[in-house]
């Protein structure tokens, strides 16, 4: 035997699972769409091959690098190569079994490696591990066979084989391991190598499967086919793409006489049952099957029978796809519609009255008397025109005075055809009936004659499809235009641009506008006055532009407006109207603020799009210039606004502030962090700009439900102000403004230091303040008891070095 370098081994070892990797990646990558759980299979070869390049390269790594490699990362394939095969069957995965295995594995790893030393039980447990998941993997696969009937797998015996030599690789290390070092010997390596190729041939086991699944696949689906035209009541084949017939439905050589052997192919069945130049046609519509590979070819023909008989049938054929033999399938189904096609051609006047009267609800029928001028109508009919019906006759003169003028050359026109050349009659018009309601009418209508050729009555249908034809209005403005502002949407401008980048239309210039603030106002208002916002800008734009223009939505808070012959200077105070418009338009006392770009196009040779991005690009130029002062004063209507909402917040908010600074300042805190913290005693409360009023003057105790509402102003506030970047370091302070000392505050939850030292201080001042001052839903106490309060909670609400600076200070802090 030759002794191989453990080094030399797991050079190989890594080059097979890197083999078997390329070629499961072909393979996931081929029936990607078709099997579930095939992309996990990669992720074992994956994995394989990384925890193997920590055993190759382990002496150049950091020991616990590549202990974790090894260690970790190996299990880790083997658990992705147990979870590909149970998605693979369909099978449920016990994740808490897993995850109970998992967490005792890295404990164990964990106690050997970091804990208590021992490479020996480190082995044991690493071994144990691996052959438990590939033995568990071997007995889904045996349950998987026992249940389909089937013999043992490929991959099952590979996978034996892989532990086999597993097992017998973990003994040999046992045998030859240090206890200093995990790989510090010369070892016989060729089992490293049968391990790594056997691995790789894993992706053999893996072919296996999925070619099995596939021919169990199309072998059910060819079962389902025979039932299926065993069974099914209409002519039916299948044919292959050559055009040899597969099978025929029983119902089919019923009907026509033909057999297989009769028709063996398409040829011998167009020659059989088709006339003329028919052959060459339906030839050449089977074959487009095999093309275009739609089930959607619909075609009326007349076929032969074998006993020479005439039947009319209706086929429906398409791509059906393979077979086990790899061949392409192609279906054809026909309704014979012989016989009542007969029916059609010999019924009488009377039931076809009937049988119109009856056809659908709400259908008017009708029939013109040619001799008399005079119109039968049901009762439907004279309830969609809106006419009394004294008798069941009226005067065509009469219906002809309700239609629409734009459209009276059309109907007349439809019926000269239809009775003297006997055109199909299939229109739809207009009336405008006696309530001064406008309908839309479809109507159909047949001429019968007399037993000499000459055209005696009209008979008809016709529906009131009114709402049908608004909801295709609807349809088609939804489609173009923005459900919100009523102005085009992003489609439309897209579509039109350039129909509208023409030679005649030149100076074209494009204006983007943003509108400023969009996400403050949200946060801080709902998404009801963002909407009024969009709603407001919407209407100025299109107020300042001509009926030639586009004005158009086409993102959430961008406007496109494009103005055929406009010049820089007309594209300018056209922005100039709209901003001083704009100044005149609040939404909950914040000005709407809009940010423009604009760029014109003056020659064939620029490129449309390219002034578009111009234009963007000013646009956000000029955002960049806009958002800061806009947020800045936002703010403060937002301020105003709860001011005016709730009396007390103001006094409340400037004695916080007020207090904040006093106990910054005492704590130490550097100038610019006493200024954040008496700002944030100023903002703490601006979250609850968007708290109900009902819920803020409330008297007595609040609802848990309330509760929860009011609790929400620390994450609006917080959103609010993060929008502006002076703001942000105030945003974060207001955010945990209401978090506690012992981690069972709001809104996260977290504790003692991890609550940053700015709010810790916010928190007590407001404490405070709300104990001595009036508020609807309790009494106020004194300034003594609320510092009783505050070292009652110190420690579990409050910082403790807080409020030990809190007691001694409290009358210097509290002065006026």
């Amino acid at each position: 035997m030759v002794n191989i370098e453990l080094q030399d081994a797991l050079f190989i070892y890594i080059l097979a699972y890197l083999l078997g990797l390329i070629l499961m990646l072909f393979i996931s990558f081929k029936y990607r769409n078709k099997i579930k759980g095939i992309g996990f299979f990669n992720f074992y070869f994956l994995f394989s091959i990384i925890g193997m390049l920590g055993v190759y390269f382990r002496l150049d790594l950091n020991n616990w690098v590549s202990t974790i490699l090894i260690s970790l990362v190996l299990p880790v394939s083997f658990l992705f190569l147990l979870f590909s095969i149970l998605r693979f069957l369909g099978k449920k995965t016990p994740y808490l079994l897993f995850t109970i295995f998992s967490l005792i594995y890295v404990l164990l790893f964990i106690f050997f490696t970091g804990i208590y030393f021992d490479v020996f039980a480190r082995i044991v447990v690493y071994g144990v591990a691996i052959v438990l998941i590939q033995g568990y993997i071997v007995y889904i696969l045996y349950q998987n066979n026992k249940e389909n009937d089937r013999k043992m797998d490929l991959l099952s015996f590979i996978l034996i084989i892989y532990i086999l030599i597993h097992i017998f690789r973990i003994i040999g290390l046992l045998n030859k391991v240090s206890q200093n070092t995990f790989f510090d010997y010369k070892f016989d390596s060729i089992n490293v190598i049968i391990l790594g190729l056997t691995g790789s041939f894993i992706v053999t086991g893996i072919l296996s499967l999925i070619n099995n699944k596939l021919l169990n696949e199309v072998h059910e689906s060819e079962c389902s086919l025979d039932t299926l035209l065993e069974n099914i009541p209409i002519p039916a084949f299948v044919h292959n793409r050559e055009g040899k017939m597969i099978k025929l439905s029983k119902t089919f050589t019923e009907i026509s006489g033909y057999s297989i052997e009769d028709i063996p192919s398409i040829k011998r069945w167009t020659e059989s049952a088709y006339e003329g130049n028919k052959v060459l046609e339906i030839r050449d519509r089977i074959n487009n099957f095999f093309i275009d590979k739609k089930l959607n070819s619909i075609n009326k023909v007349i076929i032969k029978t074998k006993d020479h008989k005439n039947l009319d049938w209706i086929f429906h054929s398409g791509y059906l796809g393979l077979n086990r033999n790899g061949e392409e399938m192609a279906i054809s189904l026909a309704l014979d519609t012989t016989e009542s096609n007969r029916l059609k051609d010999n019924l009488t006047i009377t039931e076809s009255r009937l049988n119109l009267a009856q056809s659908i609800a709400k259908v008017g029928s009708w029939e013109l008397d040619l001799a008399t001028k005079k119109i039968w109508a049901s009762k439907v009919a004279f309830e969609i025109y809106e006419v009394e019906g004294k008798n069941e006759f009226i005067g065509l003169s009469f219906i002809q005075t309700m239609r629409d003028k734009d459209d009276m050359e059309l109907v007349d026109q439809a019926l000269i055809d239809l009775i003297k050349k006997n055109k199909p009659y299939d229109i739809t018009f207009r009336i405008h009936t006696p309530s001064k309601k406008m309908k839309y009418i479809h109507s159909r209508a047949v001429l019968i004659k007399n037993d000499n050729g000459v055209p005696v009555k009209v008979l008809g249908v016709f529906q009131d499809i009114t709402s049908i034809k608004e909801k295709e209005f609807q349809l088609e403005h939804s489609a173009y235009n923005d459900f919100l502002t009523g102005v085009h949407n992003r489609r439309y401008y897209e579509e039109n641009l350039a129909i509208m980048d023409i030679e005649e239309n030149y100076p074209i210039t494009i204006v983007m506008a943003d509108i400023n603030g969009l996400k403050l106002i949200n946060d801080a208002f709902g998404h009801t006055s963002g909407d009024n916002l969009l709603i407001s800008a919407a209407r100025l734009f299109k107020a300042q532009s001509r009926d030639l223009d586009i004005v158009a939505r086409i993102g959430g808070d961008e406007f496109v407006m494009v103005m055929p012959k406009t010049s820089e200077k007309e594209a300018e105070e056209i922005i100039d109207r709209i901003n001083e418009k704009a100044k005149e338009v609040f939404i909950q006392s914040i000005e709407l603020s809009i940010s423009f770009g604009y760029k014109t196009k003056h020659k064939n040779t620029e490129e449309i799009q390219e002034i578009y991005r111009s234009a963007e690009d000013l646009m956000y130029r000029e955002k960049l210039l806009e958002i800061p002062s806009m947020r800045s004063s936002a703010i403060e209507a937002i301020l105003t606004t709860l001011y005016e909402k709730d009396k007390n917040s103001e006094v409340h908010s400037r004695s916080v502030s007020i207090y904040s600074e006093r106990i910054a300042q005492l704590y130490g805190l550097d100038r610019q962090s006493v200024q954040e913290v008496k700002t944030a005693g100023i903002l703490h409360d601006i979250g609850k700009i968007i708290t109900p009023i009902h819920i803020l003057q409330k008297e007595g105790k609040l609802t848990n439900e309330e509760y929860e509402t009011i609790k929400n102003h620390s994450e609006i506030g917080f959103r609010i102000l993060n929008s502006t970047s002076d703001m942000r370091n105030i945003s974060y302070i207001i955010l945990n403004h209401h978090e506690r000392w012992d981690g069972t505050g709001y809104p996260r939850r977290v504790r003692g230091e991890d609550i940053p030292l700015k709010s810790r201080i916010i928190a007590i001042a407001d404490a405070f303040d709300a104990m001595t001052s009036e508020r609807t839903y309790r009494n106020t106490i004194s300034h003594e008891e609320a510092v009783q309060e505050l070292i009652a909670n110190s420690g579990s609400q409050f910082d403790p070095k807080l409020v030990e600076i809190f007691k001694d200070n409290y009358v210097e802090i509290t002065k006026e």
